[in-house]
């Protein structure tokens, strides 16, 4: 089978993760605390095209070419282990060149990594006392109220709930809000002025606040998304810890946009668009090559 069959079809297929990856990123272009995704790709294997006893069969066109090419002289009629004593230390033999230098072929290129730009996102005022966003490389704790897991969030669109008479911080979708000892956070009877800050800040007492925790990890970027803006951690991005690093806060009255670039998502449709068609162009090609060839034996 013609190779340009595989790799036309691996170059259209994984262009179209391409497009479902800039698709997303559009999709959430209004998504709070969202960050984008960069797909990268990388080559596949080469495969050899010549036989492994084609220098054997072909070794004295090799021998003349490589020597004279190298040192403009003509190889000495002796064998060849003596070709460093008479070109000096390190010089590259007939098989060292054949081996480095022979035919190969690619197989395509596949979709790599997904990977998420963690920069800040813009800042969006609100009118709401509840509404806070993270400067810094840091992440709201929070947990499902149905089966306790706990995850990360920058979303900082929180909401209040009355559970048996007493009133908790939670998320959008319901979760709970936590503080820095993974406990819920109830809200006080007395909200007049009532501020939102992180669990480090220093107020005084008067001060009518609560505290949220914020978390951090070694390696942000090995956080796993697991939908609804929601990030757990895994074994590359180590475990969540307290936040403590200087220059990290809490704004209230304001949200963290997303920072999806939407020009930069328009190219990436572009690209994927155009290297899809040119990719389906090899494979019709090969057809029509292979199509000829088969002709040609009757």
């Amino acid at each position: 089978m013609i190779r340009a069959f595989h790799t036309g079809r691996t170059g259209a297929s994984e262009h179209q993760k391409l497009m479902a990856v800039a698709a997303n990123n559009m999709a959430n272009v209004n998504t709070d605390g969202y960050k984008t995704s960069n797909l990268s790709f990388q080559e596949l294997i080469y495969q050899r095209v010549r036989m492994p006893d084609d220098y054997e069969r072909r070794r004295a066109m090799y021998d003349e070419r490589v020597i004279v090419n190298r040192t403009g002289r003509v190889p000495p009629r002796r064998g060849y282990d003596d070709y460093d004593d008479y070109y000096g230390e390190g010089g590259v033999s007939p098989v060292d060149y054949y081996s480095s230098n022979k035919l190969r072929v690619g197989a395509g290129g596949r979709a790599n990594e997904t990977a998420m730009v963690m920069t800040q996102g813009a800042y969006r005022s609100t009118d709401s006392r509840l509404d806070v966003l993270i400067r810094g490389e840091a992440f709201f704790a929070v947990m499902n109220r149905f089966d306790g897991e706990i995850a990360y969030t920058r979303n900082g669109s929180f909401a209040v709930s009355n559970e048996d008479g007493y009133e908790y911080l939670v998320t959008a979708n319901g979760e709970y809000v936590l503080d820095e000892n993974y406990d819920y956070i109830l809200m006080p009877e007395d909200r007049e002025n009532l501020m939102l800050i992180s669990h480090f800040q220093e107020y005084g007492e008067e001060d009518n606040f609560i505290r949220i925790g914020l978390f951090t990890c070694d390696n942000i970027y090995g956080l796993e998304r697991i939908g609804e803006n929601r990030y757990s951690p895994t074994e590359f991005s180590g475990e969540m810890e307290l936040e403590t690093r200087e220059g990290v806060d809490i704004i209230q009255y304001g949200l963290e946009a997303s920072n999806v670039n939407i020009a930069e998502e328009m190219l990436k449709v572009i690209q994927a668009q155009r290297a899809f068609q040119s990719n389906l162009t090899v494979v019709r090609t090969a057809d029509e090559i292979e199509a000829y060839t088969n002709q040609l034996r009757q």
